[in-house]
C-alpha cells in the first residue's frame, strides 16, 4: 500500500514539474526578442515636446527651462506637474499642465512583426538615430540655457531696482511678465535652436527612411498608415 502510494505521488510530481516546464516560465530569448522595441529610444517626441518652455522669473525665483520628459531619459525622474525647483543645471521635468505627447516607435514596430534580421537592422538603424538626436540636442538644450542665462541676469537688475526703491512692485511685476515673454520669443526665433530642430528633424527623417527601405511591401503600407496618424 505504502510502495502504491509513494508512486503515485511521484507521478503527480512529474507531472507538476513538467507543467511547470510550459506555463509560467519565459523563455530568456523569446522574452528579449519580444522587447526589444519596449524602450525609451522608440518614444519620439513631438516638435513641441523636444523644445519644451521655460518656468517663469519671479521676484523669488530665477528663470530656467522645463525639460521634456525625454531629455530626462524617462526613467529615475520625476514628471512634477505642480511645478517647484529645477535641479543644479537650471532644468525640471515636465510643465504644469502640458504633458509630453510621444509618438510610440515600438508599438508600431511590434505590430509589423519583423523578422529577427529585420530587428537587428532597426536597433542599428536606432543606435546611429540616438548619436545624431544627442549630438544636436545638446547645442539645443546649451542655446536655451544661454538665453535663460542672460535673462536671469535681467532679472536680477529689475530685483535690484526694486530693493532700491526706484521702481514700485507693480512695475517690477510687469517688468518680470514682459522679461519672461520676451525670453519665450527669443528662443521661439533663435537661429541656432531652429538649426538645431532642424537637425534633429533630419535626424528623424534618416532613421524612418532607413526603416521604410528593409520592410516588404505589406508591412511598409501598414507602417505608412501609422506615420501618417502621428502628431508632429
Amino acid at each position: 500500500m505504502k510502495k502504491t502510494l509513494l508512486a503515485m505521488f511521484a507521478i503527480v510530481a512529474m507531472i507538476t514539474l513538467a507543467s511547470c516546464d510550459k506555463v509560467g516560465v519565459t523563455d530568456p530569448v523569446e522574452s528579449q526578442s519580444a522587447d526589444r522595441f519596449e524602450n525609451v529610444n522608440y518614444m519620439l517626441p513631438t516638435t513641441s515636446t523636444e523644445v519644451g518652455d521655460i518656468y517663469e522669473a519671479t521676484e523669488t525665483n530665477a528663470m530656467g527651462l522645463y525639460c521634456p520628459v525625454d531629455d530626462m531619459k524617462m526613467t529615475g525622474a520625476s514628471d512634477d506637474r505642480k511645478g517647484g525647483r529645477p535641479d543644479d543645471k537650471g532644468m525640471k521635468p515636465g510643465r504644469p499642465g502640458k504633458g509630453p505627447e510621444f509618438f510610440n516607435l515600438g508599438r508600431v514596430l511590434k505590430a509589423l512583426q519583423l523578422t529577427d534580421e529585420q530587428k537587428t537592422q532597426v536597433e542599428g538603424f536606432m543606435q546611429a538615430h540616438k548619436l545624431c538626436v544627442e549630438e544636436n540636442r545638446l547645442l539645443l538644450r546649451n542655446a536655451q540655457m544661454d538665453i535663460i542665462k542672460a535673462a536671469n541676469t535681467q532679472r536680477l537688475a529689475i530685483i535690484a531696482d526694486l530693493k532700491a526703491g526706484t521702481i514700485t512692485r507693480e512695475e517690477a511685476m510687469a517688468q518680470l511678465k514682459a522679461l519672461n515673454e520676451a525670453t519665450r520669443t527669443a528662443i521661439q526665433n533663435d537661429p541656432t535652436i531652429q538649426a538645431a530642430l532642424a537637425a534633429i528633424k533630419a535626424c528623424e527623417e534618416t532613421f524612418i527612411t532607413a526603416i521604410k527601405g528593409i520592410l516588404t511591401p505589406e508591412q511598409l503600407t501598414k507602417f505608412e498608415t501609422y506615420l501618417a496618424k502621428r502628431k508632429v
